[in-house]
């Protein structure tokens, strides 16, 4: 879900939501996962460029969402395999972390069987 370009909220309300607005629409929707994204590309708006992945993970935390809901990370790739994504653990990882399954994972992308955000 975009969580940039939000400040001022008397304008940019109606074009972007804020990162709290995020975890709300996270939990209305009964979402399983929530990957935070649309943010420090373009300076847009008055918030710090860095202050969605900040404040998301504020809001998360405030409710008790920290595995759930999450910024994608500037650069890296995050995989979520799918029969994980209803599991609470935080098993979501970049590519660039080196492990021995990572050819597995890259399989199972190839298969449909995981989420790769890049």
């Amino acid at each position: 879900m975009p969580i940039g370009s939000y400040c001022p909220r008397w304008h940019l309300r109606q074009q972007h939501c804020d990162p709290q607005d995020v975890v709300q629409m996270h939990l209305e929707l009964g979402a399983k996962k929530t990957v935070g994204v649309h943010y420090a590309t373009w300076i847009l708006s008055d918030e710090h460029y860095l202050a969605p992945q900040t404040e998301l993970a504020s809001a998360a935390k405030a409710n008790r969402l920290c595995r759930r809901v999450m910024a994608g990370q500037m650069g890296r790739t995050m995989v979520i395999p799918w029969d994980r994504v209803e599991s609470s653990e935080d098993e979501s990882k970049s590519l660039d972390e080196k492990s021995e399954t990572d050819e597995l994972v890259l399989m199972e992308a190839r298969g449909g069987k995981c989420v790769i955000w890049s």
